[in-house]
């Protein structure tokens, strides 16, 4: 499997202005992206920074930076507006052994049942707790095993939430009148150190995504090298 690591740009105002709306920047993005591209091209996807109105966007792709360029230059002016050149590169495949720093924006979220037999989704700690009332490990610890139950391909040795919020979140409902509902869910961004034990399956991961939501914004693993110590003189 080959795969590539792309990066480009969201100028937010433009593309607010092209989809008419911002109830929500993940739902604008991932609207932006798919119709610029002719579809899921960068997929899992995250922010990588902000600068002003402009996002850097980082994502996988099956796609070459060539490629997608050429879906792009295809795109409407005010979504070619919107965003920037594709940059990007085959990504190095991983070695078994290999330790590697990552992150990951997830919604970590399970679907379950209510007591009347009704679906519905929620928080993985808050099920968590409901299971076993009060001898529940932390929230950081819950949510380092709903990552480590979802990733194929690595042993993760260590992770903590590095950032975590209850997000409002807006997504296309065909049962709302206005086509949109709004509901809240957890946000978390866990970092931590992984070991590569399959390095075909951990390829197949990255190209997937882990968990809810991987269209917007969420799922993506991103890796980095393990810092080398500096040597004494």
């Amino acid at each position: 499997m080959t795969l590539y690591q792309l990066q480009t740009t969201v100028d937010i105002t433009a593309a607010t202005r092209h989809v008419g709306h911002r109830r929500d920047t993940d739902l604008t993005i991932k609207t932006v992206l798919t119709e610029t591209l002719g579809g899921a091209v960068i997929r899992p996807w995250s922010i990588a920074r902000q600068n002003g109105p402009v996002l850097t966007i980082v994502g996988y792709s099956e796609l070459s930076a060539t490629e997608a360029n050429q879906r792009r230059e295809l795109a409407l002016p005010s979504l070619q507006a919107a965003i920037g050149p594709v940059l990007g590169y085959e990504l190095p495949a991983p070695q078994t052994g290999d330790r590697l720093l990552f992150s990951v924006r997830l919604q970590p979220t399970v679907r379950c049942r209510d007591k009347d037999g009704n679906r519905r989704e929620v928080d993985a700690f808050l099920h968590r707790v409901e299971a076993v009332g009060d001898d529940v490990p932390s929230r950081e610890t819950v949510y380092g095993e709903y990552l480590d139950e979802r990733l194929d391909g690595a042993q993760i040795e260590q992770a903590r939430v590095e950032r975590f919020q209850i997000a409002d979140r807006c997504r296309k409902s065909a049962r709302s009148k206005a086509g949109f509902a709004r509901y809240r869910a957890p946000d978390a961004v866990i970092t931590g150190t992984l070991t590569v034990t399959d390095p075909d399956a951990l390829l197949r991961q990255l190209g997937t995504g882990i968990g809810r939501q991987r269209a917007f914004g969420c799922g993506m693993l991103r890796l980095a090298p393990v810092p080398v110590r500096a040597v004494a003189a």
